[in-house]
């Protein structure tokens, strides 16, 4: 999907990082999309939620998505900083150095996962340990990533939209992906002056249900 979006040769599956000059692996990028000074960080799990989860169990939710979003957000901290840090050797599954560009300043972390996952969206808010200035992730599942590539098919679109997910992440709530997506497309995510936050109603995703092609 970020092949389509970002081309070829600007997208890489299963970097190594390594710190520099060293030979250990310090962890590893399942996806990194490079367009500009942005690169998207996609770390992707295929842990499914359990029954008691699904029951609303609080332990067995803490439990699920610590292996489904808290792990793949700890190991996208450590990617993010190699992507725009300077002391990390970054190599492709071909065994090939990767050169960031130096003009390169930001990554957005994505933590993917195989199987639908009701409420991340608020687990993420409740649950998600990211530390007094750890960055916000976006959590989705492969579904949501298919649909918002669908929409946003250029690499600066997408990135934006990335971006202003993540600088609104504590004005907006909104019970899916789906729906911040077609806030987006309705009229963009921008905060109201006169307003605290927003709550997104949930009617906001048929704009999307009734647009997008069935396969």
């Amino acid at each position: 999907m970020l092949a389509k979006l970002f081309g070829e040769d600007a997208v890489y599956k299963g970097v190594k990082v390594y710190k520099k000059g060293k030979k250990e692996v310090i962890t590893d990028i399942d996806i990194l999309a490079i367009a500009g000074g942005k690169a998207v960080v996609v770390q992707a799990k295929s842990k499914k939620l359990t029954v008691l989860s699904r029951k609303g169990e609080e332990e067995s939710l803490r439990r699920d998505f610590k292996s489904a979003i808290q792990d793949a957000y700890d190991q996208g901290i450590l990617s993010r900083k190699a992507v725009i840090g300077r002391d990390f050797d970054l190599v492709t599954n071909d065994g090939e150095s990767l050169d960031i560009p130096e003009t390169l300043d930001e990554a957005y972390i994505i933590c993917l996962t195989s199987d639908d996952y009701p409420a991340v969206t608020h687990q993420v808010d409740v649950f998600l340990d990211r530390g007094p200035e750890g960055p916000y992730a976006l959590a989705l599942n492969i579904f949501d990533l298919e649909i918002i590539a669908h929409y946003l098919d250029d690499p600066f679109d997408f990135l934006y939209y990335l971006r202003q997910r993540v600088d609104t992440i504590w004005y907006f709530r909104a019970n899916s992906e789906i729906v911040y997506l077609a806030r987006h497309l309705n009229q963009k995510l921008y905060p109201r002056k006169d307003a605290a936050g927003e709550l997104l109603p949930d009617t906001l995703a048929q704009l999307v249900d009734g647009n997008y092609p069935a396969a």
